[in-house]
């Protein structure tokens, strides 16, 4: 077995494509997405998924030769997801809303329905804030997940 970083990131895609707000799904299927929109122009509401940063790790137990090891590949991915502002009260209660969601979809979720996966959970704080992209500005919200993925490998001396 090895990493497994996309096959993560189509969890957490899959899992961001089921959010519900007010009892309906939020996101068009095609509006999530692993990487990032070129133009958010008629897209939105999007969420888009990124890898942040990563610690890979062998770990070791014992006193002698290494014939096998575990791997601890942990890695930290962030999830943006933009709204549009043509109402901005509308914004503000979805940006609500869809943060509320995605908090409690991936708190109840400590391993993405993956092999492999021994941990994931939102980590550090939640980011609000206006970006301007595309030539226009747009609401969003952003927040880091943390995966701590396992496999073993065959140490060759």
């Amino acid at each position: 077995m090895a990493g497994n970083t996309y096959g993560i990131m189509q969890a957490i895609q899959s899992k961001c494509q089921g959010l519900q707000v007010s009892g309906s799904t939020f996101f068009q299927a095609s509006s999530v997405i692993i990487g990032t929109f070129p133009d958010l122009t008629g897209l939105t509401p999007t969420c888009e998924i990124t890898q942040f940063d990563d610690l890979t790790q062998r770990m070791t137990t014992g006193n002698g030769a290494i014939l096998g090891g575990k791997i601890d590949d942990s890695q930290l991915f962030l999830i943006e997801i933009c709204l549009d502002l043509t109402n901005k009260q509308t914004t503000e209660q979805n940006l609500a809303g869809i943060r509320d969601s995605l908090t409690a979809a991936f708190h109840a979720s400590a391993q993405l329905a993956t092999l492999g996966v021994r941990y994931s959970g939102l980590e550090g704080h939640g980011k609000r804030s206006y970006i301007f992209r595309n030539g226009q500005w747009w609401r969003y919200y952003k927040q880091l997940l943390r995966v701590r993925y396992e496999y073993a490998v065959q140490v060759v001396p």
